[in-house]
Formats: structure tokens, C-alpha cells, sequence
């Protein structure tokens, strides 16, 4: 398997992740990427500014990859997000779930988007 930084400094890119050939007993993916919006709350939005101390950061999102891929029986689950200053429209986070079945690939990424974003 790939590896890779879950957490970016760069433009991030579907090239990271590993290609679902190499699964042949998942026929489900599921796909999330998150982009800046220009509002938040009713508020106007021109650019946002992520940080984060990566080492933690990397270490907690592989964490949750893994425990997510337990809990859904799930073949692939991975999560990369960027941090330093996007615009609108910049990729903020993608997030990927190879699954032998749909529903199972789609719950998985949606937990792994909202574990991210919230711890």
C-alpha cells in the first residue's frame, strides 16, 4: 500500500490513494472531498487557514482510519487534509472507503470525515 502524509501542506490529490485494483473483493467505494465554501453561519468566507501539529495529527488520523476499518469490516479507509492558508474552492480534505458492499464504504467514509473534523 501507498504511503502517504494525512496531513498536507500541498494541493491535495486522488493520486495519493491506493487504486481499488488492488482490492478485488471490494465493490464499493466511496468518495468525500471537502472544499472551502465562501459563507459559514450566514457569514462571508474569502480564504480559511488550517493548522495543526502533524505528528499528533498524523498519528490520530491513522488511528481512526484503523479503528473505522475494524468497525465497518471495510478493506481501505484513508483521510488526508490539508492545512496552511486555501482559498475558495481548495480542497480542504478527501476521504476514501473501499468496501466489498455500498453501504459499508459509504458509512465508513462519513465516520471518518466527521472523526476528523471533530477530534
Amino acid at each position: 500500500m501507498r504511503e502517504f502524509s494525512r496531513v498536507q501542506d500541498q494541493a491535495l490529490s486522488l493520486d495519493s490513494f491506493d487504486p481499488i485494483q488492488s482490492f478485488p473483493e471490494c465493490g464499493g467505494i466511496d468518495i468525500f472531498i471537502g472544499t472551502v465554501r465562501n459563507h459559514h453561519e450566514g457569514k462571508a468566507v474569502k480564504a480559511l487557514k488550517y493548522t495543526a501539529y502533524a505528528p499528533v495529527a498524523e498519528k490520530m488520523i491513522r488511528q481512526i482510519e484503523q479503528e473505522i476499518q475494524l468497525k465497518y469490516g471495510v478493506s481501505y479507509v484513508r483521510v488526508v487534509h490539508r492545512i496552511g492558508a486555501l482559498d475558495i474552492g481548495d480542497t480542504a480534505i478527501i476521504a476514501m472507503a473501499y468496501a466489498a458492499h455500498r453501504r459499508e464504504a459509504f458509512q465508513a467514509c462519513e465516520e471518518a470525515v466527521e472523526r476528523v473534523k471533530h477530534e
